[in-house]
């Protein structure tokens, strides 16, 4: 492996392109942006209002996997007022070739149209060519819109407030909807029948119409030859008292705001205090075990628990940290790390084994770990192989299985190993359960940097909606991962994984700044919405908090360093301090540009905040507000505005994952906060932490 690593290059989004790069774009009022990377049209606004946030051409193959274009031949024509596009792109994978050209207008009176024709090369199975289009929460969510169907009838509807299980509107034509007094949007689909899902269901931040309908079989066979046409038109509706202000040059929302205001942030009264969530990683899925080195970093971490997962169908002489001997191994691991942490044990049920099987196999684990079952376990997941949602015979062998004299010593917690959709779809007994759960992660239809980010107020939504349906629960996310672990919806096996390709649980990113502020914006959104307990990644390896003392397996495609720490450490160590504590809600003025979380845990308080984006932006840290507790010293201290500040950026970024004892421990400057706020410059996917607490000036 290099060692001459530029960690400058390396540490802001791994090595990898960044597609968010955008071409600004007019036609009339309305401004976006071209992505000349996906051929997609991206954050469609009228002034500040976000109509549309996404319409793009998805090529889904047998499996449900993304084929990204290769965009060729761009050719874009402007004016004051309009522009014309055209470009080219091919889409390959495996035995799947497809070839599509597109035509984008946008005219003066502000219509946007987007046509596809496309042609397949090959004959091949795929489960979606086509339009989608991505229409913004702020917008919709429980506003009233008008639905044109394919058969000509007209429906008076509104968006859902929570997240819907299933396709709010079927049959899709065309879609009218409010963006503001006076202005109404239309959005209208030829070529094939649309309809639209709830995005929310897998933490994106919309609502997708797309094509071909779901009730159609898939995947469908397509014949070499095979052409498509489609096309989405965007048509506004503005009444003359508000026509005229919006006919001059705006920025678009959510655009850098790096040369303009400063971000700006506002955290919330006390009442809206929460109990900060409970914190853990899982075991590491490659089985090494961990270093005095290791276990000291993890040790600084302070975490709540450990996840182990648990094959009830394993052989009982198996071995390795997801086996039934893996997890006394792991209970000791624990131990090592700290006496008080906990096991969160995530147990699955096999397909195949009779009742009496199950019964004998749940007592023997039982017995075999009866001091671990008794005294450390924080709760015990149960997942059925044939049941995406636990069933109620499933969670009742279990609590019998387990119980002693009618009563448990631990919460059993159930729900599903795959994304909220699933426990949204299904309904579990609430009179066997302590706690619903579900896992997240950020890609499972998008993958480019800015959709990563865009997404992440989706991850509140889901916790908001669990609540309301199971009332009273606690509600644990587990696990958080960059990446999918596995294909819920897979239609067939999966691809073989080329020889010198990274395993597709694996993300470049997990190494850099940009899983840093993603992993402080998934806590924000999770942690202000009031879950209680989050898992997150692994401990050790690249999908963990840092690299093994080996180093990356393939360090060509995963150029880490042996033996250092990522830079989201870091974020999990600011919160572990806090553990204990209480979160309270901050909000931004652009939040798809930088957000802050504000934690308090007695005298100690701090505000953390990302920049989102791969720009400088500018922010104005807040002053610590009256309306939060305040000790004598807090008050004392509000008179002189000292502070300090601690700041991870590409500059202090080797410095922290080389020796983050350091690190932690010096790379803080005393400032002065004035009462309006401290104005300062945060670089690309930078991590800023700025302490209110007492300052040592010694």
């Amino acid at each position: 492996m290099k060692t001459d690593i530029r960690f400058d290059e390396l540490v802001l989004s791994g090595p990898q392109p960044d597609a968010s790069a955008r071409i600004p774009l007019r036609c009339g009022p309305i401004r976006l942006g071209f992505e000349a990377e996906t051929g997609a049209l991206r954050t469609i606004a009228l002034g500040k209002q976000e109509i549309l946030q996404n319409i793009y051409v998805a090529i889904r193959d047998a499996n449900w996997g993304t084929v990204a274009p290769k965009i060729s031949d761009v050719i874009l024509q402007t004016d004051d007022n309009g522009f014309h596009l055209t470009f080219g792109a091919v889409c390959l994978a495996h035995d799947l070739a497809f070839y599509w050209s597109a035509e984008v207008s946008g005219d003066a009176d502000g219509t946007l149209r987007y046509v596809m024709r496309g042609t397949a090369q090959t004959a091949f199975c795929a489960n979606r060519i086509g339009f989608c289009v991505l229409h913004p929460l702020g917008n919709c969510v429980g506003c009233p819109c008008v639905v044109e169907h394919v058969d000509g009838t007209i429906e008076q509807a509104a968006f859902p407030e929570t997240i819907s299980p299933y396709q709010p509107f079927l049959q899709i034509r065309a879609l009218t909807h409010s963006i503001r007094p006076g202005i109404h949007a239309t959005v209208r689909f030829e070529g094939d029948t649309f309809e639209m899902e709830d995005h929310r269901n897998w933490t994106d931040s919309s609502f997708k119409t797309y094509c071909p309908p779901l009730s159609l079989p898939f995947p469908s066979a397509f014949s070499k030859g095979q052409t498509i046409r489609q096309s989405v038109t965007l048509s506004l509706e503005i009444a003359p008292r508000a026509r005229s202000q919006f006919f001059f040059s705006t920025p678009a929302p959510n655009a850098n705001n790096g040369q303009g205001s400063s971000i700006q942030f506002r955290i919330a009264a006390k009442s809206y205090a929460r109990s900060l969530p409970r914190i853990g990683l899982a075991t590491a899925s490659h089985g090494h075990p961990h270093t005095d080195r290791d276990c000291q970093r993890l040790r600084a971490l302070n975490l709540s628990h450990l996840r182990v997962d648990i094959p009830l169908s394993a052989d009982v002489g198996a071995r390795g940290p997801h086996s039934l001997s893996g997890l006394h191994t792991v209970g000791t691991e624990a131990a090592r790390l700290c006496p008080t942490l906990q096991l969160e044990c995530a147990l699955f049920l096999p397909a195949n084994a009779d009742r009496r099987t199950l019964t004998i196999q749940l007592r023997a684990l039982k017995d075999r770990d009866k001091s671990l079952f008794r005294r450390q376990l924080a709760r015990l997941l149960v997942f059925h192989e044939a049941e995406k949602v636990a069933s109620r015979e499933t969670l009742e062998q279990v609590r019998a299985a387990f119980s002693n004299a009618g009563r448990l010593r631990f919460p059993i917690v159930s729900g599903t190993n795959a994304y909220f959709a699933e426990l949204n779809r299904g309904r579990l007994p609430l009179d066997l359960l302590g706690g619903v759960c579900y896992s997240i992660n950020p890609q499972v239809h998008a993958f480019d940097n800015a959709s990563v980010m865009e997404n992440l107020a989706a991850q509140a939504e889901t916790v908001r909606s669990a609540k309301a349906t199971y009332s009273r629960r606690r509600i644990s996310i587990s696990p958080v991962t960059l990446r999918p672990r596995f294909n819920p919806n897979a239609t067939g096996p999966e691809p073989a994984q080329l020889p010198g390709e990274l395993p597709p649980q694996v993300d470049t990113r997990q190494m850099s700044l940009f899983a840093a502020a993603w992993t402080l914006g998934s806590l924000k959104y999770l942690g202000e919405s009031g879950a209680f307990s989050i898992t997150y990644f692994e401990t050790i390896g690249w999908q963990g908090v840092m690299e093994t003392d080996a180093g990356s397996p393939i360090p060509e495609r995963f150029p880490s360093l042996p033996g250092v720490v990522f830079p989201l450490y870091h974020v999990l160590a600011d919160l572990g301090e806090f553990r204990g504590g209480k979160i309270w809600s901050v909000a931004s003025l652009f939040p798809l540009q930088a957000i802050g979380m504000f934690v308090r845990k007695a005298n100690h308080a701090a505000f953390l905040c990302a920049n989102l984006t791969a720009v400088l932006q500018h922010v104005t840290l807040p002053y610590m507000p009256p309306s939060l507790p305040r000790s004598a010293k807090d008050k004392e201290r509000s008179e002189t505005g000292a502070c300090r500040i601690r700041l991870l950026d590409a500059a202090s970024a080797e410095f922290a994952m080389r020796e983050p004892e350091r690190y932690r421990a010096e790379a803080w400057q005393t400032v002065t906060m004035p009462r309006i706020g401290l104005g300062w410059r945060l670089p690309p996917y930078a991590i800023l932490r700025l302490d209110f607490d007492e300052v040592n000036d010694g």
